[in-house]
């Protein structure tokens, strides 16, 4: 089997490289790979793409295998660095294993170079897994802190909310459509309703897993939630690029239908300047070849893309962006309470589904969420 690897190589000798890259194809990698020579060269590499694995010559000229060492370690620390040398002796070998490096070959004993690299792969996916679970399980925790804390106080800040919006509301009917009093109560029964809104993502997460489950078309659920957000999109084309037929999945309308205009409301909060947001269903097998985790299992799968030509959102807080109360917009965002992404996801996830994003900053971003399909005949 032909496997793939994004090589970066740091060797000054050209000969030395072939012997490695031979080594490497015989091996049954795949390569697409880059050799440099300085730091200033790494630097570069390591900025233009990411790598699978680093190669590092122990000594050279303008550079040194523990430099590179901790070169990539303030990069990326669980990216895996082999070190390949003719001049490193047992200490040496030691002091770079305790820097940060996985293992060392020497060039005399190429053939221990395939394995390594193997076990490396493999060991950092295993780290990569490890970390995503971690980081799910946390969020999963903040989750169930938030649902915890609106159980207690949501419906009592309803109660304390409820007179506040119904006062303004006769107020306002007490004065001039162009009087000042009048806009002041407009802005207090618009603060209020974006306060219910809130209200409501709250009382969403105090909910969580009261799931009452009927066979619902996913297509029909987008198409409401377009509705619900539609007078928000000024200067917002809206693409509507849906499977033909029905995507039969089962679980609770109301809740599928918040996910769903939270994802369609964020990409809207995306594009301030106006832009396209289109929405993409389809249906695919194997949760593992969509790129799902190693530990979702193979599934039949409705799939919804929510897709925008925002300003994207940066790879070091994509993570993040699913917390509770995290959010990347100014406060005189018309949504900014930062409990959209979270509170769809935990929906998604009630219903036995996932969400992945994807994003570039400044080319937009893909909301593409993944939910489990009906048996036939549809369950109910």
């Amino acid at each position: 089997m032909i496997i793939q690897l994004r090589l970066l190589m740091v060797e000054d000798s050209e000969e030395d490289s072939l012997l490695l890259l031979r080594a490497l194809r015989k091996g049954g990698y795949d390569l697409v790979f880059e050799r440099v020579e300085t730091a200033a060269a790494m630097q570069e590499a390591l900025n233009k793409q990411r790598w699978d694995i680093i190669i590092s010559d122990y000594v050279m000229p303008q550079f040194s295998g523990l430099e590179a060492l901790r070169l990539a370690k303030e990069r990326e620390p669980d990216l895996p660095f082999i070190l390949v040398s003719g001049q490193i002796g047992e200490e040496m070998a030691v002091d770079a294993l305790r820097a940060g490096a996985r293992d060392f070959v020497v060039k005399g004993n190429l053939s221990r170079l395939v394995p390594a690299i193997h076990r490396e792969l493999q060991e950092a996916e295993v780290r990569r897994d490890r970390k995503r679970m971690e980081a799910e399980l946390l969020r999963a925790q903040k989750l169930e802190m938030a649902g915890t804390i609106a159980g207690y106080v949501a419906h009592d800040f309803n109660n304390l909310l409820t007179p506040i919006w119904g006062y303004a509301e006769i107020l306002k009917s007490r004065f001039p459509p162009e009087d000042e009093a009048t806009k002041l109560c407009e802005t207090i029964i618009a603060m209020a309703k974006q306060m219910s809104e809130i209200n409501a993502e709250l009382l969403t997460l105090a909910r969580r897993g009261r799931i009452e489950s009927a066979p619902l078309d996913l297509n029909e659920v987008v198409k409401k939630a377009v509705d619900q957000t539609s007078t928000a999109m000024v200067g917002i084309t809206v693409h509507e690029e849906l499977v033909p037929g029905s995507l039969i999945i089962s679980g609770s309308e109301a809740q599928l239908l918040r996910a769903v205009s939270n994802l369609v409301a964020n990409a809207v909060d995306a594009m301030s300047g106006g832009g396209l947001l289109r929405l993409v269903t389809r249906h695919a097998s194997d949760g593992h070849q969509l790129g799902l985790h190693n530990h979702v299992p193979p599934s039949q799968y409705a799939i919804l893309d929510v897709i925008d030509t925002g300003c994207g959102i940066p790879e070091d807080i994509i993570e993040k962006v699913f917390e509770p109360f995290y959010s990347t917009r100014k406060t005189d965002k018309r949504r900014g309470s930062g409990l959209g992404l979270s509170v769809a996801q935990a929906i998604v996830s009630d219903h036995g589904g996932y969400i992945k994003l994807l994003s570039e900053p400044g080319k937009g971003t893909t909301a593409r969420l993944f939910l489990p399909l009906c048996d036939t005949p549809p369950c109910g």
